[in-house]
């Protein structure tokens, strides 16, 4: 077959390449690992992945061939790298996904390819998608350990969407990685925990919660997650025009035209009075004046200083508050809890303020249309909690956001100037 450059890879990478002649000449080819030291061969895959799903979806061809004519046998003459083509530019070409959601789905592709072979898709059986499972159960996490079962059960997702729209295309009959979902044994929001206001207050703590008018992005971030509920990621794309008055009420709007989680989180935010007591719509008038001052200024994003181009907006406030400043306000990110015979872990970061929000609701007894429509979730089915254009529709938001009471944990906090 000679070598291509999958091969070339795979050779200098050291993985083990099983090789075997059939009786009608065909050679088959596939990659195997060396069980005494499968952590170090699962790391070179995972960073050859990682390579390959840069190369603007260029996967590997023929690192496995079929002993015979695939039509002979009744496969299917779509291969698996070209039927990955035909789902991304659909899903591109709806709008279906984001930046970030493609590059997880080529990556989720690019490891079937890699391990398995660019063969015919009906080729691909329940043994080889099992044998994927095998292999993610045993790759290691960047936090250490190995992946989680929600991140595993993730990624089986995505190449059993990629089946289903090729049996919804009449590409084949059969999906292997149908129901092949791990158990997992938590609850959803036991995924991360919120923070104590012991923990709040350390983390807010002037000492080393300060002002940083070169990266505002920091200093607010944190702040409207813990007064709005938020994500990360939808507060880093929050431009000049988003921060309007309704009625009188001063909102911040998530839209349509950002890169969000679902449909259910375009909504409008009451800015709360603890918000405005920090200086937030003061610094939302410094930004407006600095569009007006500088009209070659086209970034009306409110945080500039961050990359529009990085799949996670909010990235960089995240692993700035994640590591360095757990480290320097000693705050334990991961720990074991126990309760009588039950121990559980713990884990807290920054999509931890909008847990805290979340619990802080239910704890004073907030109805879930409201919470949902504020944090947005899926809001059901009444359709006056589907959206609120007005000021009497905002004030249940009012009144509910007046419940996210820190005590004394945000009471230092600097005022913005």
């Amino acid at each position: 077959m000679g070598y291509d450059p999958l091969k070339e890879s795979l050779f200098n990478t050291q993985l083990l390449i099983k090789r075997k002649t059939l009786s009608d000449g065909t050679v088959l080819e596939e990659f195997s690992f060396d069980d005494p030291d499968v952590e170090k061969d699962l790391k070179r895959l995972d960073a050859y992945e990682k390579q390959q799903a840069t190369k603007n979806l260029q996967f590997p061809k023929h690192s496995v061939r079929e002993p015979v004519d695939r039509r002979q046998n009744g496969y299917s003459s779509v291969t698996l790298s070209e039927l990955v083509e035909k789902y991304t530019a659909e899903r591109i070409s709806r709008k279906a996904w984001t930046e970030n959601t493609k590059t997880e789905n080529v990556s989720a592709f690019a490891k079937l390819v890699s391990i398995v072979g660019d063969r015919s898709i009906d080729a691909i059986t329940r043994e080889d998608a099992t044998r994927l499972l095998t292999l993610l159960q045993k790759m290691p996490s960047k936090r250490g350990g190995t992946l989680s079962a929600n991140v595993i059960n993730k990624k089986i997702g995505m190449l059993s969407s990629l089946y289903i729209y090729a049996i919804d295309n009449h590409l084949t009959e059969y999906n292997p990685f149908k129901s092949l979902q791990i158990t997992v044994d938590d609850r959803p929001e036991d995924a991360q925990d919120a923070y104590t206001l012991d923990e709040l207050r350390a983390l807010f703590n002037p000492g080393y919660f300060k002002i940083d008018r070169a990266r505002p992005s920091r200093f607010w971030i944190p702040i409207l997650m813990a007064l709005t509920g938020c994500r990360p990621g939808e507060l880093a794309q929050l431009e000049v025009d988003d921060i309007f008055d309704i009625d009188g009420i001063s909102c911040l709007h998530i839209n349509d035209l950002m890169q969000r989680k679902s449909r259910n989180a375009i909504r409008t935010i009451p800015i709360s009075v603890e918000l405005t007591r920090l200086g937030f719509l003061r610094f939302v008038d410094q930004r407006r004046q600095e569009l007006e001052s500088d009209k070659k200024l086209k970034d009306k994003r409110l945080f500039r200083e961050l990359s529009p181009n990085r799949p996670k907006k909010a990235g960089a406030v995240s692993s700035w508050w994640n590591e360095t400043h757990h480290k320097h306000c000693q705050v334990v990110r991961t720990s074991l809890i126990t309760r009588g015979r039950v121990t559980k872990k713990r884990h807290v970061s920054l999509y931890s303020l909008r847990h805290f929000v979340q619990t802080k609701f239910r704890a004073e007894g907030i109805a879930e249309t409201i919470s949902a429509e504020i944090v947005g979730h899926d809001k059901g089915e009444t359709t006056g909690y589907k959206t609120y254009a007005k000021g009497g529709q905002l004030k249940p938001l009012v009144e509910a956001i007046k419940v996210l009471d820190y005590e004394d944990a945000l009471a230092n906090v600097p005022v913005w100037p």
